[in-house]
């Protein structure tokens, strides 16, 4: 299945290829430089990251827009409501494409952007905060909500590779995007409020912990992957979709290690400009500490017999 799958992508890309730089352009090395640049941008998926960062753009020029409410609360929940719209049909198109088309690589994709567009990429939970505390609550509650019945259809209903581990990395993720601001509008002291914050410059090394222990021995490491590889493809036989490649499950499951690490780093330098904190440098030892896997350290060098399962 994966084979077919595979060859088929190939021929649907060297045909839209074919057609797209069929343009009469001057002969030699500029003739062949359309193909390769359409053949560039259909590969790696170009497409839908510029379309991603023209939603961001333009939820930034839309904020003060004529088409909105004029009320300041209801403006921002207008503009995010349209962020949160795109990332609905984001996740519609990545079922569309997984179920119907079996492409497999280009519905990761689609579903890592979802991950990262459900997380706030915009900060737009500290605008509810600082307007007060309680509609800070109530909204970023169900944008909480929100978030979890996109990861849950995604998982349930297009099989994405998401493990058990990866699934507790997300959660902790949005609790920490949407709930910590809280503390930091409670009406706290300022050593209070101090204290607070730097609490939450552990929270990289948390998501260090619970991240993918990719780099086991090599028995661990296949003997999880053919586990796991079992699971997905038995769920993917009953559903009528495509086997995934345990190469493309592991960058994947790398990919959303990364932007949940970017999202939880910048919200944090985001409160630090926002609330205008006080940083000291010891802030980032977590963050350091986080960065020399802390998981390795507890695999059995013996084999790697020691180490926990990481799906």
């Amino acid at each position: 299945m994966p084979a077919r799958q595979s060859r088929t992508s190939v021929l649907i890309e060297r045909d839209i290829v074919k057609i797209l730089s069929g343009f009469n352009f001057a002969d030699g090395p500029l003739r062949a430089m359309p193909g390769r640049a359409i053949e560039f941008v259909i590969e790696n998926a170009v497409l839908y990251y510029v379309s991603c960062c023209l939603l961001l753009l333009g939820t930034y020029l839309i904020m003060h827009s004529s088409w909105l409410s004029a009320d300041f609360l209801m403006q921002y929940i207008e503009t995010y409501s349209l962020f949160l719209a795109y990332a609905v049909s984001l996740s519609g198109l990545c079922l569309l494409v997984l179920r119907r088309l079996s492409l497999v690589e280009d519905g990761l994709v689609m579903a890592g952007m979802a991950l990262f567009l459900t997380l706030d990429p915009t900060f737009f939970n500290n605008v509810f905060y600082t307007y007060k505390l309680n509609v800070g609550l109530i909204v970023n509650s169900i944008c909480f909500l929100f978030s979890l019945s996109l990861y849950a259809a995604l998982t349930k209903i297009g099989h994405i590779p998401w493990t058990r581990r990866s699934a507790a990395l997300i959660v902790l993720a949005g609790l920490f995007v949407y709930f910590y601001p809280a503390g930091l509008n409670a009406g706290w002291t300022e050593e209070t409020v101090g204290g607070y914050f730097y609490g939450l410059w552990w929270t990289p090394l948390v998501v260090a912990i619970l991240c993918e222990r990719l780099f086991r021995r090599r028995h661990s490491s296949e003997q999880v992957n053919s586990e796991h590889r079992e699971e997905t493809d038995a769920r993917g036989k009953r559903s009528g979709s495509a086997a995934i490649a345990d190469r493309m499950r592991q960058r994947f499951l790398i990919a959303c290690i990364l932007i949940v690490t970017y999202i939880v780093l910048s919200h944090l330098a985001e409160a630090n400009y926002t609330y205008s904190l006080e940083f000291h440098a010891e802030y980032l030892t977590p963050t350091f500490l986080g960065c020399a896997d802390p998981g390795v350290l507890r695999c059995d060098r013996k084999g790697g017999a020691g180490c926990e399962r990481g799906a």
